[in-house]
This record gives structure tokens, C-alpha cells and sequence, in this order.
């Protein structure tokens, strides 16, 4: 008797899925606005 991971988490595993996405979209716009901060001071 074998047990089937997706079966058995369901929703969950996408919903992890989901929100890793989510933290990479939301890291990669902070390094984008720390950027534009430093153009912005630096008068580039």
C-alpha cells in the first residue's frame, strides 16, 4: 500500500508552491527599488 503525496497534501503543496513565488516577485522588486533609491540619490 503505497501512499500518493499529492493525494495526501492536496491543496497545500501548491499553495507552498504559490508563496514561494510570491517571496521571489517581493525580493526581486526590493532590490529593484533599493536600486532606483541609490540612482536616485547618486543623480543618475
Amino acid at each position: 500500500m503505497s501512499i500518493d503525496i499529492d493525494k495526501a497534501l492536496g491543496v497545500h503543496a501548491q499553495a507552498l508552491d504559490l508563496r514561494v513565488q510570491r517571496s521571489e516577485i517581493l525580493a526581486a522588486n526590493l532590490a529593484n527599488e533599493d536600486k532606483g533609491l541609490k540612482q536616485a540619490i547618486e543623480g543618475r
